[in-house]
């Protein structure tokens, strides 16, 4: 149930146009690694993945803001 409330609120923040924090990113990586751990059979190391990915988006958003700063700080 937790895994599906936070994929909602990712979605409907990426509706918006918001950036998900990449805190999220490291707590889903963290939680589904200890779950594949802990539950060896079970496709918890999919969440890795999706834990990745939702920080290289972050990082990525991070970066592009910072070149729009430096792009105001020149005009």
């Amino acid at each position: 149930m937790p895994l599906i409330l936070l994929g909602c609120l990712t979605w409907h923040l990426a509706g918006r146009g918001v950036a998900v924090p990449a805190g999220i990113g490291w707590g889903l990586a963290a939680w589904c690694a200890l779950g594949g751990v802990l539950l060896v059979p079970s496709p918890y190391f999919a969440g890795v993945i999706a834990g990745a990915l939702v920080i290289v988006a972050a990082r990525k958003d991070d970066r592009s803001g910072a070149a729009r700063e430096r792009e105001m700080d020149l005009a």
